[in-house]
């Protein structure tokens, strides 16, 4: 945050307070979506995997690389606002 104050100084500081928590979010999401897809996949009870590892190779072979990240849009839309909301509350704590 303070790093975006001084890089810049004109934006306004809902920028400063929402831009971290939204770029890290999304790019956690982006990261943990693969393993969120196999614990997914072998939660079902059909599924015949063994593990995170089957899960994920299984994938792959069945819809490409693609399919590792489907559903990461609707993941984003579910964490990022609870994130940035909950650092928007932090933040407003502090200055009381």
């Amino acid at each position: 945050k303070e790093v975006l104050m001084h890089t810049f100084p004109n934006a306004p500081t809902s920028f400063h307070t929402i831009l971290p928590p939204l770029a890290v979010s999304t790019a956690v999401q982006c990261v943990n979506q693969p393993i969120v897809r196999a614990s997914i996949t072998l939660q079902n009870p059909e599924s015949n995997l063994s593990n995170t590892r089957a899960a994920i190779r299984h994938i792959y072979q069945t819809h490409g690389l693609g399919g590792l990240w489907h559903g990461t849009s609707a993941g984003i839309l579910k964490t990022v606002p609870k994130y940035c909301t909950a650092i928007i509350v932090k933040d407003y704590m502090e200055t009381l």
